[in-house]
């Protein structure tokens, strides 16, 4: 089950949008200053904040402020650069009526910061990276996503940089793919799977533009890691619909189909949770969503964040996985215990560690013949916070392993193991063993 471990309030009223980074066990995280207005304040800023302590205490630690700085559009992570280890801010750009794009800049732990590339996808669009940087040929590149909604139809297409000296490329244009499903493709995040070549891609599509024709969409690309191309955009599934809000970050379980997304939805004006959503590659399918709005408030801002994952050790000690995750709360203008611009520590359902226990042994004791052979059953159950494979043995008085059984069991679960041992060829009495153990 997932759950909130711990919140904390980072910055009053909720305001569009955050982008979170780690350095170290150091949370960075980027947002726009609530005290300024929303779009075309030419005196707008972006608030930098970081926390040493787990996301529980924040300090402010920056500003970044330049003319039609706006926000960080749908929030996203702030990936660290390979080869400066400092993060890499994408911040879009906005005048009042026109979308100039968005400056990126580095970010290293204490705050200071330098402006790499202005006005990246120029003027109409907005950009923001979709997953962490991928090295190609001996250089680095950081994958982005660029959207205009000044042309019709809106454009959607991916650049990268090349972080050795922030020149941008272009990758591919797949405008023409994503308007066949829906129209008005815009804020996405993805995950790359470069054991399969694969990325997966979370993309809101706003259809009319009304609350209710926005969706959520799963696509998947193919990559070719000697040339860094992406093409074949395949649609998988639709996430959600009737008024779902912006892909803001997703994360995969290590080795796994198994991803977690970030959305809100449009229930009413007054009404917009904020979901994670638990999501199946292989088929796109919502295998579960939980409301992880802070203390179940709605009010009319939610989402609009990011998620990362993290060690599980830092956090918990029965292994379960563990994301940090940045969103918005709440109803804009208020500014009471559960409005602004949150933290939260969230506990994922995989992970874990296993914990078997005896429930039964039958028989206790067998009579046989010499040189017969016997069966005894024993009930295993886990009781730990993970799945694990129990291996259990039945072993003679020699200590010989006459039989052992495995069998993987789900927190919860119960299973009872059928073991075969053989009796020895002389009249005696003699003890014998069973032993279960995680393997």
């Amino acid at each position: 089950m997932v759950s909130i471990l711990r919140y904390s309030k980072i910055q009053g009223y909720p305001v569009p949008a955050g982008a979170l980074g780690m350095i170290g066990n150091t949370i960075i995280v980027a947002w726009r200053d609530n005290t300024t207005a929303h779009g075309g304040d030419t005196s707008a800023n972006v608030k930098i904040y970081r926390s040493t302590d787990g996301g529980r205490t924040w300090t402010e630690i920056a500003t970044i402020d330049e003319p039609n700085l706006d926000e960080m559009r749908t929030g996203h992570v702030m990936y660290r650069n390979p080869l400066t280890g400092k993060l890499i801010l994408v911040s879009a750009l906005y005048d009042g009526s026109t979308r100039k794009g968005s400056n990126v800049y580095e970010i290293d732990v204490d705050g200071s910061y330098e402006k790499k590339i202005s006005n990246l996808g120029g003027n109409g669009s907005y950009a923001e990276p979709l997953f962490e940087p991928v090295e190609i040929g001996g250089e680095w590149y950081l994958y982005c996503y660029v959207y205009n909604t000044s042309t019709s139809p809106w454009t959607w297409k991916i650049v990268r940089i090349r972080l050795s000296d922030w020149t941008v490329e272009d990758v591919a244009d797949f405008t023409t793919e994503l308007n066949n499903i829906n129209s008005k493709p815009n804020e996405a995040c993805a995950i790359i799977d470069l054991e399969n070549n694969v990325i997966y891609a979370f993309i809101r599509h706003d259809g009319a533009l009304a609350p209710s024709t926005r969706e959520i969409h799963l696509w998947r690309f193919d990559f070719n890691p000697s040339t860094g191309a992406i093409s074949n955009p395949t649609h998988i599934s639709t996430i959600a619909s009737g008024g779902a809000g912006s892909s803001t970050g997703c994360i995969r379980i290590p080795n796994t189909n198994i991803a977690y997304l970030i959305h809100y939805e449009f229930i009413s004006t007054s009404e917009i949770p904020t979901y994670l959503a638990k999501v199946d590659l292989s088929d796109g399918s919502v295998i579960s969503k939980y409301d992880i709005s802070i203390n179940g408030f709605h009010g009319d801002e939610g989402g609009n964040g990011a998620i990362i994952l993290v060690d599980p050790s830092i956090e918990t000690s029965n292994g379960k996985y563990v994301a940090y995750a940045i969103y918005e709360n709440g109803r804009e203008g208020y500014n009471d215990s559960y409005d602004g611009n949150f933290f939260a520590a969230i506990e994922l359902d995989e992970g874990g560690y296993p914990k078997f226990v005896l429930v039964d042994i039958t028989p206790t004791s067998v009579n046989v013949k010499v040189g017969s052979s016997f069966n005894v059953s024993v009930t295993i159950r886990n009781d730990g916070t993970g799945a694990g494979t129990c291996k259990v043995s039945l072993i003679n008085h020699e200590g010989t392993v006459q039989d052992e059984k495995s069998a993987t069991l789900n927190p919860g679960d119960e299973y009872t193991f059928t073991l075969t041992g053989v009796a020895p060829t002389y009249v005696t009495v003699v003890p014998y063993r069973i032993k279960w153990e995680a393997v």
